[in-house]
């Protein structure tokens, strides 16, 4: 888990669902073995994915969180099952779609209140899912994976109208 990386290249509102949004998330996934710490682990790991060459997701519910406004679920992304090259150094660009469902009302109230004064200059999510494997026949068990990321700027009230002004 410390050699994969995935970067997100596009995030996109699809449509409206009856109980959220669907959504359109792409990036690219690559293996990096000089990212794990130990040598014995990363040469076995390299011999393991050199020889398994692809692992497939399951489906997976991801729950999202804020930290700083109480740890509050502000949702929930259904995200599709993935198959991904799991040699080190290949890139593999993934494209999907995710239904998204709101959490806690008072949470993302909260966060609205704050965007709509304008005193929101960063934001910090986290997400937790419990995804399952598989390589080929051979199913891997699942993996608890927790990811927190940080979104900086003036964000403001004008910005959902696509209004191109300071706020």
């Amino acid at each position: 888990m410390q050699a994969a990386d995935f970067k997100p290249t596009k995030l996109s509102l699809d449509s409206m669902t009856d109980h959220g949004v669907k959504v359109q998330v792409e990036g690219d996934f690559t293996m990096d073995a000089s990212k794990v710490q130990k040598q014995s682990v990363r040469n076995l790991g390299r011999f393991g994915t050199w020889i398994a060459r692809e692992a497939e997701t399951g489906p997976t519910d991801v729950d999202v969180y804020l930290p700083e406004y109480g740890n509050v679920r502000i949702g929930t992304a259904r995200i599709p099952g993935i198959k991904v090259s799991i040699r080190n150094g290949h890139t593999t660009h993934v494209s999907f779609f995710a239904n998204v469902e709101p959490g806690s009302f008072e949470g993302i109230r909260n966060i609205a209140s704050d965007w709509m004064k304008g005193n929101l200059d960063q934001i910090r999510i986290k997400g937790k899912a419990s995804v399952p494997l598989k390589s080929g026949l051979i199913r891997l068990g699942s993996q608890n994976l927790e990811h927190s990321e940080v979104f900086q700027g003036k964000f403001c009230a004008g910005d959902v109208a696509l209004v191109m002004q300071a706020c």
